[in-house]
C-alpha cells in the first residue's frame, strides 16, 4: 500500500540521516587520528584499517541513497 511505501521511505530517510551523522563524527576521529599516526603514537595499519571503515560507512550511504530514490520512484508511480 501507499502507507507502507511511506513508511519504508521515511524509515530509510531516517537511516540514511543517521549514517551521514556517524559519518561526519567519524571524519572529525579520523582526522585525529591521522595527527596520532604522524606523531607515530598509532601504527598505519591501525590508521588505513579505520579509512577503510569510513570508505565501507560511505558507501552504505550511497546504497542508501540509491534505495531512497528507487522508493521514491515506485511510490511516485504507484500514486499516479
Amino acid at each position: 500500500s501507499l502507507n507502507t511505501s511511506y513508511n519504508s521511505l521515511k524509515n530509510t530517510l531516517e537511516s540514511a540521516d543517521r549514517l551521514e551523522r556517524n559519518i561526519n563524527i567519524f571524519k572529525d576521529e579520523l582526522n585525529k587520528m591521522k595527527l596520532q599516526y604522524e606523531l607515530g603514537l598509532i601504527s598505519r595499519n591501525d590508521y588505513e584499517k579505520q579509512q577503510t571503515t569510513l570508505s565501507t560507512m560511505q558507501n552504505s550511504l550511497n546504497s542508501l541513497l540509491a534505495d531512497i530514490n528507487k522508493q521514491y520512484v515506485s511510490m511516485m508511480l504507484y500514486a499516479d
